[in-house]
């Protein structure tokens, strides 16, 4: 590809021709520039020299498209040519690229030498070749791989690598276009002066996009509605120059055109992400304009709506919010869609709560399922599968009346949510069950005389589930319950009812409901007394299962007349939350309702007796009299009771000096959690208990503690400041980590996250803040002292130097390679990386300081780069790289909130870390629970399993795959998440994919249930 000729005008230089028409202010004549080989003789062609011909390549105009999104540096005069290469050199060459090495036929052998387009030949330096200092003609099958230009930046390979790079630019360098020379020159020449900071990779990819090379090898630049005859083009060829398309799921633009004799009409076009090139033919051209088209007319529509309008369906949003009062009772009136049953009837069912099992078989599509219930229907009548069909009220069709008793007593169905299909329970509000009033119901429903029983049951069944729901589970706050729905399949309504102990719903229920004595729909009586059913005891009932009771013991019971017997019932269980919404004030269960009574006297002095139940403060007396550690437990409580009401009239009296204010609090929340962690230990040393009592008196202890820091956090709160504040954290210095172009942990999620954060209302409120900016003390408490608890010095002091020997322009250097050159790919990054590491770590201290301080309830860090795969040293847990991560903010907060405060941290007893994410975070466990640590509780929620991952077997007939080679099976970080090995590790591996409904079930049966267990501060 010798020289350009301008056909017009072939006895002018290009450059003179151009610069002429500039002076002269005359449109440019269409030209176009081929390119033309050397003929087979050698013999050189008249035309300019190879000076000229330099000089003139950077006067060709540069085209508009490509300078819309690319700002293309101009290159100095006077380059030195680049030397051709020497037989022993080329070979070299031959040698480090593989070629004739055909391994086992895996790679396509077309490739397998020297390309004919110097282009081609350009690409090889993107060819994945093994290690050049081995100088295998055939590398290992297992043997890692990587790119001429990554091979050039690890350090043990870059000498060898940068030599090998410049002889390809030099081999190439002769049968390239005079612009690309130009550019190849300049590009070995910097590589070679200032290796460190020159990006090699961009000056190479010029060559394909910058238009004076390929206009130099033959491709039209420029958009254009006119067509060449000998062409014979159908699809617009030079027209769709600067059009935008879609390809491979990214947005491109087309930035030339040409037509080939062989292949056809041809167009170049560019990635804007990255600008990468590509060719395509003609029909994937169409297929890309077309797909850009619908995206763009789906951009358009979305564009159109409304804002704030909802975009599911108007079916679904005519049912988001629907309620339905006593729904917290978990039974309601529904109906029924069997066609067996009277149309319009409503009977009695029970909600089914969002974690129980639906043991349905029918699958329905989640937007459909977001509009439905699963309800129980007690005692249905409808379910015979008879051919008898009810028709009018006393009269059956069929050939026999239906015998109800033989019936299922319970049937189990889907239904949607409207006011068509549920409606509240009437009944049960008064303790019993008017007769008379289901009698006047029963006529309405027009069902025959003998469905009076089944009605009936049905309805005892519905009072009593009503009943024990109202006394024994209590009702809970439901302000987060529509947030959770979004976790599961199902209407917020199934996350509103209670969830009834499995024991309570396999009771006999046909047993117990057929020693009743139902009457006829017609009899009634005069004394209205005799009309009232009393409710089916099922606390009574679950109670009598117990030990002793469940003996027979006569010294337990109490006979009566009527031969029933009466077990004296004990003060019963309330779970209920308190009205502090915080993590670290956490209402837990209470035989009292202690919360209500500690609500009370918020306005006013605190009690002992608003603090320790009657039952616990009579054990704590009895202690007191012995000699026993925990004999001083009931005074401290009464002298820190004093304390509490003394500093907090302080607190809420300081109004100006808020730091003061913050000190004050501090201190006061410190000592009740020092107290609180006294107690247990006394406690749990107290030889004169039994495991049980100490675990029962344990839990009592902490309910105590917990109320007191309630009480505190709430009177000292104002607006902005304690319960009900939320905050969102992040720093400027996370912006200053870059990740390599093409990967997936990129720089612009932490713009998108915080856009979201301030679109769902953070800084627009005193009670939803957004603090940007994390003081200098954390982050020098991070570098002192934190740090290292969490990560090896070495593994720190090998992050951070090679942080700060990058160049400050560097961007997408390696950082976490191990010693085998190996692990390294994914977690990239430039100089001031290990600085935006540390803000993430010195935010989350910041957002524990925040909360354990009393100043928010709960936090939200925005930080960069991520974490939970970062353990104390490379690649945790057997991993095969670090994935992204460099240090973990979560296990140095963790480290820090548990850390004693004469050591730098806050105090706290135990500290629990839930971790949400499509992979196990594996260097939280490594660093908080490697080996059980009663300070901490870790629980990950993640794909994983044997299913995706493998299991070792030594059989050899096992076809499962196997994890923990050095090549990646399964799911990243492999089978250190797919069992739990200790009781501080909870690992829910959730098969190969993460859905809401397994997210949802797993935080309610497994998550919330582990994390009360373990109580964490």
């Amino acid at each position: 590809m010798g020289e350009i000729i301008m056909h017009d005008v072939p006895s002018e230089p290009a450059a003179k021709r151009l610069k002429m028409d500039q002076l002269v202010g005359l449109k440019q004549e269409k030209y176009t520039a081929t390119s033309i080989v050397s003929n087979s003789s050698g013999a050189e062609l008249p035309k300019t020299t190879e000076d000229e011909k330099a000089n003139a390549v950077d006067e060709i105009e540069i085209d508009e498209v490509v300078t819309k999104y690319i700002k293309i540096p101009e290159l100095p005069k006077n380059i030195p040519k680049l030397p051709q290469l020497n037989a022993s050199e080329k070979a070299e060459l031959e040698r480090t690229f593989q070629f004739n090495s055909n391994i086992d036929n895996e790679e396509d052998t077309t490739e397998d030498g020297w390309h004919e387009d110097w282009s081609g030949n350009l690409a090889l330096i993107k060819k994945h070749i093994s290690n050049p200092l081995l100088k295998r003609r055939k590398p290992h099958k297992t043997e890692m791989t990587l790119s001429l230009l990554e091979w050039a930046e690890q350090r043990s390979t870059q000498s060898q690598a940068r030599h090998l790079g410049r002889n390809l630019l030099a081999h190439v360098y002769s049968s390239a276009p005079p612009m690309a020379q130009k550019i190849l020159s300049h590009t070995s020449q910097s590589w070679e002066q200032d290796p460190e900071r020159y990006d090699v990779s961009n000056s190479i990819k010029r060559c394909s996009y910058d238009p004076n090379v390929l206009c130099q090898d033959g491709w039209t630049t420029k958009p254009s509605k006119e067509v060449s005859p000998e062409a014979g083009r159908a699809f617009g060829g030079p027209a769709h120059i600067g059009q935008h398309i879609n390809w491979q799921g990214y947005e491109a633009v087309v930035i030339a055109y040409v037509h080939d004799h062989d292949i056809g009409d041809l167009w170049k076009a560019m990635w804007l992400d990255g600008f990468e090139t590509f060719d395509v033919e003609a029909e994937e051209l169409q297929a890309a304009v077309r797909k850009w088209n619908q995206r763009k007319k789906r951009y358009n529509k979305s564009e159109k709506k409304v804002p704030g309008t909802d975009a599911t369906s108007n079916r679904f949003a005519a049912t988001k919010d629907f309620h339905v009062d006593g729904i917290e009772h978990g039974v309601i009136l529904a109906t029924t869609y069997s066609p067996n049953a009277r149309q319009g009837v409503f009977w009695p069912a029970r909600v089914m709560h969002a974690s129980e099992p639906d043991i349905s078989s029918t699958q329905r599509k989640r937007s459909s399922a977001k509009q439905k219930v699963s309800v129980v229907f007690l005692a249905p009548y409808w379910n015979s599968g008879s051919e008898t069909s009810i028709v009018g009220a006393g009269s059956v069709v069929g050939p026999r009346a239906v015998d109800y008793s033989s019936l299922p007593l319970f049937q189990m169905e889907s239904i949607e949510v409207s006011e068509d299909t549920i409606q509240k329970y009437p009944y049960g509000s008064t303790g019993g069950l008017n007769r008379h009033q289901l009698q006047v119901a029963f006529r309405f429903t027009g069902l025959p005389k003998n469905a009076f029983r089944r009605f009936l049951q049905s309805h005892r069944l519905a009072v009593a589930l009503k009943m024990y729901a109202t006394d024994e589970i209590g009702t809970r706050p439901l302000s987060l319950k529509d947030a959770k729905a979004a976790l599961f399949d199902t209407h917020a309504l199934a996350l509103k009812v209670p969830r009834f102990p499995a024991a309570l719903l396999h009771l006999p229920f046909h047993f117990i409901l057929s020693k009743i004595q139902t009457q006829s729909p017609e009899s009634t009586s005069a004394d209205v007394n005799s009309n009232i059913d009393p409710p089916i005891d099922l606390a009574f009932i679950m109670k009598s299962m117990e030990p002793p009771h469940c003996y027979g013991k006569n010294s337990h019971l109490n006979e009566k007349g009527n031969g029933v017997q009466d077990v004296e019932k004990k003060p019963k269980d309330t779970r209920s939350l308190s009205t502090i919404d915080s993590p670290v004030c956490k209402a837990l269960a209470s035989k009292i309702d202690m919360s209500q009574r500690a609500a009370e006297v918020i306005d006013s002095h605190l009690q002992v007796e608003s603090v320790l139940s009657e039952s616990f403060r009579q054990e704590l007396e009895g202690l007191s009299n012995t000699d026993l550690p925990s004999a001083s437990l009931l005074e401290n409580v009464k002298k820190l009771v004093a304390r509490c009401n003394r500093v907090t009239g302080n607190v809420v009296a300081i109004q100006e000096d808020k730091e003061l204010k913050i000190r004050k609090l501090r201190s006061l929340l410190q000592e009740c959690l020092r107290e609180k962690s006294y107690g247990e230990d006394v406690l749990a040393a107290d030889g004169s208990l039994l495991e049980r009592e100490v675990a029962l008196t344990l839990v009592q202890w902490r309910k105590a503690c917990e109320r007191l820091i309630q009480y505190v956090t709430k009177k000292c709160s104002s607006e902005g400041f304690g319960n009900g504040v939320t905050v969102v954290l992040s720093d400027s210095r996370c912006n200053q980590h870059i990740t390599k172009i093409g990967c997936v942990e990129r720089p612009v999620r932490l713009p998108a996250a915080l856009k979201a954060a301030k679109l769902a209302g953070a800084g627009s409120t005193a009670s939803f803040q957004f603090q940007y900016g994390v003081e200098d003390h954390y982050m020098k408490l991070a570098n002192e002292k934190f740090l290292e608890k969490a990560h090896t010095v070495s593994y720190l002091k090998k992050i951070k130097g090679r942080c700060a020997a990058l160049s400050p322009d560097a961007e997408g250097a390696h950082l976490t390679e191990g010693s085998d050159g190996e692990g390294g790919l994914d977690t990239t990054g430039t100089r001031g990386t290990y600085d935006a590491a540390v803000a993430g770590v010195a935010a989350a201290m910041k957002a524990v300081d925040l909360i354990v301080g009393g100043q928010c309830v709960n936090a939200f860090c925005a930080t960069r780069p991520p974490g939970h795969h970062a353990g104390r040293d490379l690649h945790p847990m057997g991993a095969v790289s670090n994935g992204f991560c460099l240090l973990n903010p979560v296990a140095c907060a963790a480290i820090y909130a548990t850390t004693p405060p004469s050591q730098g941290g806050l105090g706290l007893k135990r500290a629990a870390v839930i971790d949400f994410d499509v992979h196990h975070g594996n260097g939280t466990q490594d660093i908080l629970c490697s080996t059980y640590d009663p300070r901490f509780l870790y629980v990950s929620m993640h794909a994983g399993g044997a299913q995706i991952n493998g299991y070792e077997s030594d059989d050899p007939d096992v076809d499962f795959p196997r994890v923990g080679s050095k090549k990646q099976v399964g799911i990243f970080p492999g089978r250190c998440g797919d069992k739990s090995p200790h009781k501080g590790v909870i690992n829910i591996p959730l098969g190969p994919r993460v859905t809401p409904h397994g997210v949802g079930a797993s935080l309610l049966n497994i998550i919330e249930p582990g994390v009360e267990e373990f109580s964490p501060d």
